[in-house]
């Protein structure tokens, strides 16, 4: 309200009502969770500033910067950055993920302003701490990967939830975000802090290196064939012999060694089935019909991943096959308003309605 900033007190967090409660400082590693309506932090006596804002705090952005971000927001409110101790700033709009989880890139800055530790610039992490500090995956992420292209990221961290999701991408043949980032898997906040540090270790600068030279062959090179060449396969071998959890090279050498898993997930079928008839179904929605073109290409598209399809799946794609023929022999009949075409069409909105029940409840019992 412009007035002057409050003191808040050591080993204290301020809630969201503007109380304070007290923390209780056990053990040496820094631990970040939410508990409740609380944000806490053990291991150090910092105190904790919580900035209100509407922004989303997992947007991609480099965590460096947005450490510069964070303490350019502390220096707004209390004039000056303190040098001892650090304060943890986190914004209570973007911390809380639901049923109480922390967004990773908000522990690990967090814990970087704990411990001073200055952070690797390039880097970005998504996911989700939950309250007992484990970490929980990113959904949609193939949609997380493509917003990430236009920052200038080279190393993605992702909690180890996501390999499912990292082998279904490789198995549909998008491979790019593969090659154009050093995707790393993390199993607990402790890796994560440690790998998003601006000191890694000589591992990771060597691996770092290497996987630049694959960078640059690719290029120019068709990557579903890339993966396959021998010297490539020999490099990927080094990194995850130095790191196994580095998971672009892990999946992209499963690819060229044709070990990837047979069929897609549960959620991968889904979400590729979605994916392939989505501009079919905004064209239904929005016009009542859609061009053959348009219907032609979502067949082909529902075709091709039919094989690899969740056995679970297979015959909801084999459902959307039949629908969309339909749709695609309707968009040829003239006139619409005939008999035949008024019955097809009712058979098409008859079938759309059970597949979208269908979709729903293998969505829903796990998918």
């Amino acid at each position: 309200d412009g007035g002057a900033p409050p003191t808040i007190p050591a080993n204290a967090t301020r809630t969201a009502d503007g109380s304070y409660r007290s923390l209780t400082a056990s053990g040496s590693t820094p631990a970040i969770t939410k508990i409740g309506g609380d944000l806490k932090t053990s291991g150090g006596t910092a105190p904790l500033a919580i900035i209100f804002s509407d922004e989303d705090g997992d947007t991609g952005q480099p965590l460096n910067d947005s450490r510069g971000s964070l303490v350019s927001a502390l220096t707004q409110l209390h004039g000056s950055w303190p040098q001892d101790g650090g304060v943890v700033v986190l914004s209570v709009n973007n911390v809380d993920a639901g049923d109480g989880a922390l967004l990773l890139p908000s522990a690990i800055l967090a814990d970087s302003l704990i411990r001073g530790r200055p952070l690797a610039a390039g880097t970005i992490a998504a996911g989700f701490v939950d309250p007992d500090g484990g970490l929980l995956g990113v959904e949609q992420l193939h949609r997380r990967l493509a917003a990430f292209k236009a920052n200038d990221v080279d190393t993605i961290l992702l909690p180890e939830e996501n390999l499912r999701d990292l082998q279904d991408m490789a198995l549909l043949g998008e491979l790019a975000p593969f090659f154009r980032y050093q995707i790393i898997l993390v199993s607990d906040l402790e890796e994560a802090t440690a790998l998003a540090a601006e000191d890694r270790g000589k591992d990771f600068e060597t691996n770092l290196r290497a996987f630049k030279l694959v960078q640059e062959v690719a290029k120019n090179a068709v990557l579903t064939k890339l993966t396959g060449f021998t010297a490539v396969k020999s490099i990927f071998e080094k990194i995850t012999k130095l790191n196994p959890q580095h998971a672009s090279a892990a999946v992209l050498l499963a690819h060229g060694a044709g070990e990837l898993p047979e069929h897609l997930s549960r959620s991968g079928s889904l979400n590729a089935l979605s994916r392939a008839t989505s501009p079919v179904v905004k064209a239904m929605i929005s016009q009542g019909s859609a061009d053959r073109t348009t219907v032609v290409a979502a067949y082909e598209s529902v075709d091709k991943i039919q094989p690899i399809l969740d056995p679970e799946i297979a015959a909801l794609g084999e459902m959307m096959s039949a629908l969309l023929k339909d749709i695609g022999t309707f968009a040829a009949m003239e006139p619409k308003t005939s008999q035949p075409a008024n019955e097809l069409k009712d058979k098409i909105f008859s079938t759309w309605e059970t597949v979208r029940e269908e979709f729903g409840r293998l969505k829903n019992s796990g998918g």
